[in-house]
């Protein structure tokens, strides 16, 4: 630990073979300043770090056309710190590296300067513990860009921002995490687990899209609960899985759209609420387990439903007006089956149907 430390301008600084430094400022709004422009300001390698702490803020400044190659690690405590560059794409949190948010933090880390100038590439790791959200402009533009494969990892009971954001992908793991997101353009996100914690999505004109998986881990919950209409979109390039141990909770105004023709495999219920969207575009949704079961309300409209795209398990209507159950089978396709022509009935109705491909007489006796 380096205490004392003074402004100061380096071209090139390398931090290698396990090397852990920290640098405590003399005194505040003071900054390292990296560069001479066109080369590499910093190197930090696998297995080493280079951190700021102490209560005086510090900062990592690199100049037009300075870069930093981060593969270790960097850590800011105590203060306000922060790490900025004049171009876009100056720093880059390679594969295995990772940029800690750390107690005592505040503010933005990569300050509100230059858009795009802070690449987490896939394989890398921002974690909060401390501190804002590290976008650090309003939406859609961003200081941070989160490529596919990155991970920002949420370690406290802070808010997380949605309005507008594009992550990779998206942990929560902090016991006492409980957070009601908000916002107003799309979110898109590629993995989404919550390890610990309860949190709640809502988007309140823009979509959410998710592009990988979703895993709620028993105990913890997971909510997409928009105050207006909105829609959850699962739109991967590889199959999906989304794993509920813990709760999901899906609003009566969130609609379901399956965009992903690897398919999309769901082990807990769902429920679609009355003026909601089911939106079979391309792919499977098969719904696994007896038990579960996907369940369209009394005004929730279908749309779509064709050998590209249907429901793999068990589909409940609710209601009394004509409808045709979107089902088949993987491997054998789409196998449709209707409901109508109604005299009498109510709208609490409840009619449950399931494609399965073998012979009737072992499903028992036909009973009233």
């Amino acid at each position: 630990t380096i205490t004392g430390v003074p402004d100061e301008t380096v071209g090139y600084i390398r931090v290698i073979n396990g090397t852990n430094i920290t640098l405590q400022a003399a005194s505040g709004s003071t900054a390292l300043n990296f560069g001479t422009g066109g080369a590499v300001g910093l190197e930090v390698e696998n297995g080493s770090s280079f951190n700021i702490s102490g209560v005086n803020e510090y900062a990592f400044n690199f100049v037009s056309g300075a870069t930093a190659l981060i593969y270790g690690d960097i850590m800011f405590t105590g203060a306000g710190h922060r790490l900025t560059a004049a171009d876009a794409g100056g720093v880059t949190f390679y594969s295995g590296a990772t940029f800690i948010a750390g107690a005592g933090f505040t503010g933005n880390p990569f300050g509100s300067g230059t858009p795009n100038s802070i690449v987490f590439e896939s394989g890398s790791f921002y974690q909060q513990v401390d501190g804002g959200d590290p976008f650090g402009l309003v939406a859609p533009n961003s200081v941070v860009v989160f490529q596919p494969g990155s991970t920002f990892r949420m370690l406290a009971n802070l808010p997380i921002s949605i309005d507008g954001r594009t992550y990779g992908d998206i942990e929560v793991n902090a016991a006492g995490f409980t957070q009601s997101s908000t916002g107003i353009d799309a979110l898109s996100v590629g993995n989404l687990n919550i390890y610990l914690g309860d949190w709640t999505i809502d988007i309140t004109s823009g979509n959410v899209s998710i592009t990988g998986n979703i895993y709620v881990a028993t105990g913890a919950s997971l909510g997409f609960v928009p105050a207006t209409s909105n829609t959850l979109v699962l739109n991967g390039t590889a199959a999906q899985l989304i794993t509920i141990d813990g709760s999901l909770n899906f609003g009566v105004n969130e609609s379901l759209t399956i965009d992903n023709a690897a398919g999309v495999t769901l082990n807990s219920n769902i429920t679609l609420g009355p003026g909601t969207t089911l939106n079979l575009n391309s792919g499977i949704l098969k719904i696994e387990a007896p038990a579960t079961m996907l369940t369209l309300s009394a005004g929730t409209t279908l749309v779509g439903g064709s050998n590209a795209s249907y429901i793999d398990g068990k589909v409940k209507k609710i209601g009394n007006t004509d409808f045709t159950f979107p089902v088949g089978e993987t491997g054998y396709g789409y196998v449709p089956i209707g409901i109508g022509t109604f005299v009498g009935g109510t709208v609490n109705d409840e009619f449950t149907a399931e494609y399965i491909r073998g012979d009737a007489a072992t499903l028992g006796p036909i009973t009233a």
